[in-house]
């Protein structure tokens, strides 16, 4: 079969998709329930499709994030016979998460730092609810505002009892462990702060290193990154726990990535992927696999067919992950960007839309609309790209997500000035440069202002 009936028999596949799941939108919400699990079924589909009609790999695309825990995070369905109900804490962590889902999502790769959050959340709300800190009615009061999201009740309770932590070390680092799962929604210093502090109280509690060493990761401080990092590494050698050895060797690999270190950075993650081979750790080695196809992307150290190699490999682990479907199609999308095939682009991005729209994950829905502008914009349907503009700076600006706010006017100001509307590119130009310098962001900021500067020309 040629090239050429590859794609169009594909463009069918994902076009039927798409149509099935606007016919399935105007039905009640009861034949929806059933739907949505047939089309996720079809649309797993697109991973064998890919892999056996297409021979040559795709140029650019980024599946890469650190890993977090492989512990189990399921404390929500655990039976625990006094403080809050297993419903009331999914109900809290469900009302963080959403608040503050950026804090908790990473645009790629199937799993991000969402897991060890919410693990170490879920221990803090249990801890609170078992009256560990304060009184039973603080103890309420506490709940009550974390479940509108508020954590500022939480935070100061779990601050005055850590003004007596130093009779013991252990229960107090706990104590500053969960003041940093706290911390963490909103306030990255505040969390740096609190898990430092239970990283002296108890040197060798391995998660207090781990998520130092993430929120280091996160804000660029790679020296004390790596520090931390290796911290978790010697913990596992020393006791013998192969989990934390993964988990800090697939961290070392995108710390080395990020810093183009390319020899080490696949190096640990080789070393991860042999431990989590042993483990069954199949959502760690799609991780793994991620960071391998995205190494091998990069300029320095280019190797197209293994990179499509992994790339195939981490969808085909990851395809029962509603999120990470999500992100897959997504990737998808940006494959048939490379071969400029936008009308499948486009359904690829319409389809991952579909998933984040039914997760109800806005930050996920921002990024489609985002990259639906862009390739309208390509396939010159304008008044199509403004449309997902308007409607991708509406939702960022409700969520709070400032740098998608930049993002997208930034995309708005490049339609415009496609369609000869300069004034109102100038405009969008101006309120995007406002957004990188107010959130500090002066690679975007310069290359705005050269948009703007060309304008003016």
């Amino acid at each position: 079969m040629t090239n050429y009936s590859k794609i169009t028999l594909y463009k069918k596949f994902t076009n039927l998709y798409v149509n099935i799941w606007k016919w399935i939108s105007d039905k009640q919400n009861v034949y929806k329930v059933g739907a949505i699990g047939v089309l996720a079924t079809l649309a797993f589909g697109v991973i064998p499709l890919i892999k056996d009609f297409f021979s040559t790999p795709p140029k650019a695309i980024e599946i890469n994030a650190p890993i977090t825990s492989v512990a189990d995070t399921n404390v929500a369905g655990r039976d625990i016979n006094v403080g809050a109900s297993p419903e009331k804490i999914a109900e809290i962590v469900s009302a963080l998460t959403s608040k503050y889902e950026r804090e908790v999502y990473l645009k790629q790769g199937a799993i991000d730092e969402k897991d060890v959050v919410i693990k170490s959340l879920k221990e803090t709300i249990i801890a609170i609810s078992q009256g560990q800190y304060g009184t039973k009615a603080q103890n309420e009061s506490v709940l009550n505002a974390l479940a509108l999201g508020n954590t500022t009740e939480a935070k100061k309770l779990l601050s005055e009892t850590t003004k007596n932590v130093e009779s013991n070390a252990k229960e107090g680092a706990k104590t500053f462990i969960h003041l940093g799962s706290l911390a963490y929604f909103g306030n990255t210093k505040e969390a740096i702060d609190a898990y430092r502090r239970a990283s002296e109280l108890d040197p060798n509690n391995p998660d207090a290193s781990n998520m130092l060493g993430l929120l280091f990761l996160r804000t660029g401080d790679y020296i004390n990154a790596e520090i931390y990092l290796n911290k978790v590494v010697k913990y596992g050698e020393d006791h013998n726990n192969n989990l934390y050895k993964a988990i800090s060797y697939s961290n070392l690999g995108v710390m080395y990535k990020t810093q183009k270190k390319f020899k080490f950075a696949i190096e640990y993650q080789n070393k991860a992927i042999k431990i989590n081979k042993e483990s069954k750790n199949t959502l760690g080695l799609a991780q793994n696999y991620g960071s391998l196809a995205s190494l091998f992307l990069e300029p320095e150290v280019q190797n197209l067919s293994e990179a499509y190699k992994y790339i195939q490999l981490s969808m085909e682990l990851s395809k029962n992950n509603a999120e990470a479907m999500a992100v897959n199609l997504q990737v998808l999308s940006a494959y048939y960007s490379i071969l400029e095939d936008w009308p499948n682009a486009i359904n690829s991005t319409l389809m991952s839309l579909s998933i984040n729209e039914s997760l109800k994950r806005n930050i996920g829905i921002v990024d489609n609309y985002h990259n639906l502008a862009i390739f309208y914009n390509v396939y010159k349907n304008r008044d199509e790209a403004l449309k997902f503009t308007n409607k991708c700076i509406d939702l960022a600006k409700k969520e709070g997500f400032e740098p998608e706010i930049g993002l997208c006017y930034k995309a708005q100001g490049v339609i415009y000035e496609k369609k000869g509307e300069l004034e109102k590119a100038k405009v969008s130009y101006q309120l995007s440069l406002e957004t990188f310098n107010k959130i500090n962001d002066p690679s975007e900021a310069i290359i705005v202002q050269g948009f703007m500067n060309s304008l003016k020309k």
